[in-house]
């Protein structure tokens, strides 16, 4: 188990503590918006969230703890998650 997963691969398979992370980027504008506004890619921000995972709820209550008593003070999210099975059925149907 990846502790920061980026890919789906490194996910874990069914149930797991973790701790979401809210992140920011600043995305810079293009040229074109800087000396024309109103055409181009104007400067932006992108949210998302990084996922710390944990092999056991220990773990995860320590670091939960952990964040809390921490003197920076920073957002998070704990959760369980639990993965899913997906399936494709194909069907076929012959009209007479």
């Amino acid at each position: 188990m990846t502790k920061y997963p980026s890919k789906v691969s490194e996910l874990p398979e069914g149930e797991c503590y973790a701790i979401l992370h809210p992140e920011s980027m600043t995305i810079p504008g293009d040229e074109r918006s800087r000396t024309h506004p109103g055409h181009g890619y104007p400067e932006h921000s992108v949210d998302y969230w990084k996922i710390e995972t944990f092999k056991n709820k220990e773990e995860w209550e320590q670091e939960i703890a952990r964040l809390i008593g921490s003197r920076w003070k920073t957002e998070f999210k704990a959760v369980v998650m639990k993965s899913v099975k997906v399936e494709t059925k194909v069907v076929v149907k012959v009209s007479e």
